[in-house]
């Protein structure tokens, strides 16, 4: 049985970005994400699996800050620690095969 880190993430306050914003922090995002197997749901969340858990906190600051670069119409960040913390969730899993 492989051991491997699944990383599952939401970006907070997305909607309060204009449109080539968000474009251009998904098209980051799927740079960052690149090597790994990943798919993004419900438009800003997703799911990304890492075989080498080692990788699994430098591929989460690395999205955090490419998120955290984004100027906002607004003064609510699109990352609050709080919610970083509750939304993107790292985990060690027993993992027998990825389809």
């Amino acid at each position: 049985m492989a051991i491997g880190a699944v990383i599952t993430g939401d970006f907070v306050n997305s909607t309060l970005t204009s449109k080539p914003q968000h474009k251009k922090l998904i098209s980051e995002v799927e740079t960052i994400l690149s090597p790994y197997k990943f798919e993004f749901f419900r438009g800003d969340s997703f799911q990304v699996y890492l075989k080498d858990v080692d990788k699994s906190l430098e591929t989460i600051l690395k999205i955090r800050l490419a998120a955290q670069k984004l100027p906002l119409a607004s003064s609510k960040p699109l990352v609050d620690v709080r919610d970083w913390y509750r939304k993107c969730d790292t985990s060690r899993k027993n993992i027998k095969y990825v389809t």
